[in-house]
């Protein structure tokens, strides 16, 4: 009956947002601006949690995801992804790479650059990570490559963004992607440089002091002022 097609669709809309969604997330998929999940909620398979809708349990939510026609399912998340395009793009991302979307590579790509630009490099990174799985094209790739190894370097990790760095370089389809990528690995190994000479430097130190010869291992930081200058701490 149309109570249970309603409640079915539902059901399959809510699945497809997660967990956690908005009612207008839910309204939008269902193309229905006034709709109510009354019912789902009399029924506690649904729940209101302070302005979001959420799944009784989250064993339902993986259950009505699982049951789902793949064709229906690739077209609830395209939806969604257009949804969250002007609102949450790394959202927006998750949904077209759910449905399989080539474009959802590009997606993470512009949301991992308005992460950096924000200097939420960790989540830049998973997005850039993300992106990669995506299956990009190669010029993608290597953007997303250069990205994911800017976070790195970044956060610490300069001799892992090496390895991005070269594979951009190897990939690069252009000069200017050869320059982005020459001039990231350029960067990198300039910090490295000077972490050897600060570790030089402190070795010289301890030498002749066997108090302190056990300080065999050395963490770093990097801190970045606002005019480039760059400094490495050894902690």
């Amino acid at each position: 009956d149309v109570r249970r097609y309603k409640k079915r669709n539902l059901q399959q809309a809510a699945a497809v947002l997660g967990q956690r969604f908005s009612p207008a997330a839910l309204n939008v998929l269902l193309d229905d601006p006034d709709y109510r999940p009354d019912l789902l909620l009399a029924q506690s398979l649904l729940r209101e949690e302070e302005d979001e809708l959420a799944f009784g349990h989250a064993l339902i939510q993986e259950a009505v995801a699982a049951s789902m026609l793949r064709d229906l399912r690739v077209a609830l998340h395209v939806r969604a992804a257009a949804y969250f395009a002007g609102r949450d793009g790394a959202l927006a991302a998750e949904h077209l790479a759910a449905a399989g979307d080539p474009g959802a590579a590009l997606a993470f790509l512009e949301a991992a650059k308005r992460a950096a630009a924000r200097n939420q490099m960790e989540r830049a990174l998973r997005l850039a990570t993300r992106g990669l799985e995506s299956g990009p094209d190669q010029a993608l790739r290597v953007e997303l490559l250069c990205l994911a190894a800017d976070a790195m370097a970044d956060a610490g990790g300069v001799r892992d963004s090496l390895d991005r760095y070269r594979e951009a370089l190897a990939l690069a389809p252009t000069d200017a992607a050869r320059c982005r990528a020459l001039l990231g690995l350029a960067a990198a190994l300039r910090v490295l440089w000077r972490l050897t000479l600060a570790l030089s430097a402190d070795r010289d130190r301890v030498r002749g002091k066997p108090e302190m010869r056990h300080r065999v291992d050395y963490s770093f930081y990097v801190e970045r002022e606002g005019d480039g200058t760059e400094t490495v701490r050894i902690v």
